[in-house]
């Protein structure tokens, strides 16, 4: 499809969902949200994160509201910017070091992977070589794969940090006074 690289076909039919992984970064190259929706070529389609809900969920769609606007997936009603992305919370590394798993520890049939049983389960890498590590909302560089499991963690505890109506017209006349003070 126009826009988007999706899975190879056998993966694609297999696959109780498809979301969007695409993790572009601030004007400073953190990555400080995720996509709710994304539009490749035409379509409207789910970022990973919520699609991964829906699918844990068992929901059937996505429903969207206005007023104020949100992004309803089962019985979450997530607010709805408009650039349609999830902020992230500071994430920390210790957490994302307790709930990795390394191929190995899998592989072995370790007492450890029962931890998987029943969960959303994102599989990543974190070798530099493969190209995954981001400068992310916790700081260091962080495999997405971790980046897409903490927007994960968020919307199930449905915990999301929304912009105050105010913060615009704060920054502009943050902005303003500040320019006064280099003339």
């Amino acid at each position: 499809e126009e826009g988007a690289i999706g899975p190879i076909e056998a993966l694609a039919e297999a696959a109780a969902g498809l979301g969007v992984l695409s993790l572009a970064g601030d004007i400073d190259g953190r990555i400080r949200s995720v996509p709710l929706l994304a539009q490749t070529g035409d379509q409207l389609r789910p970022g990973l994160a919520i699609e991964a809900v829906r699918v844990a969920r068992d929901a059937g769609s996505y429903f969207v509201t206005g007023a104020p606007a949100a992004l309803k997936v089962a019985d979450l009603a997530v607010p709805l910017e408009t650039t349609a992305m999830l902020r992230l919370r500071p994430g920390d590394g210790a957490r994302h070091e307790a709930r990795a798993l390394s191929v190995k520890t899998i592989l072995e049939r370790s007492p450890a992977r029962e931890r998987m049983r029943g969960g959303i389960v994102v599989v990543g890498s974190s070798a530099p070589e493969a190209g995954g590590l981001r400068q992310s909302h916790s700081g260091d560089l962080v495999p997405s794969v971790h980046v897409q499991a903490d927007a994960i963690e968020q919307l199930l505890a449905a915990d999301w940090p929304v912009r105050p109506g105010w913060a615009r017209l704060a920054e502009l006349i943050a902005m303003a006074a500040a320019g006064g003070l280099l003339v």
